[in-house]
């Protein structure tokens, strides 16, 4: 039998892919208000009141996916905190980053609410109904 490395126990011991999609969603709620494109000699801003709101809710989810990893036992809470501003987000900020942020969040918190920190055995299945 292989021995596992200790980043892929790492990653296992925790929600990762719940703590990867809030990441992501803080990003990108962080990221449309500040953001400035160039085509040409136009420039397209996107600068709007909801800069304040964005930064805030921005910077918790991100604080949210890092907490997922760092200490997993507070996933509920975070789990929780994500959902909330996730849908939040769609009022106040760009339409939670043109809901693609909005839906990572969603996706983030899903997966943290739904993460228990209990083993599975090797070999076993669940079985419904029985």
């Amino acid at each position: 039998m292989r021995e596992q490395s200790s980043a892929k126990k790492w990653r296992r011991g925790r929600p990762f892919w719940a703590g990867v999609c809030t990441l992501a969603s803080g990003l990108l709620v962080l990221f449309p208000p500040y953001a400035s494109f160039r085509f040409g000699d136009a420039m397209i801003s996107l600068n709007t009141m909801g800069g304040v709101s964005s930064l805030v809710i921005g910077v918790v989810l991100i604080s949210c996916g890092m907490s997922l990893w760092i200490r997993p036992e507070f996933r509920v809470a975070a789990g929780v905190v994500t959902l909330l501003l996730s849908l939040v987000a769609i009022v106040t900020s760009n339409l939670g980053s043109f809901l693609v942020g909005t839906l990572l969040g969603i996706t983030g918190a899903a997966l943290a609410l739904a993460w228990t920190p209990k083993e599975r055995r090797a070999g076993t299945a669940d079985r419904v109904g029985t």
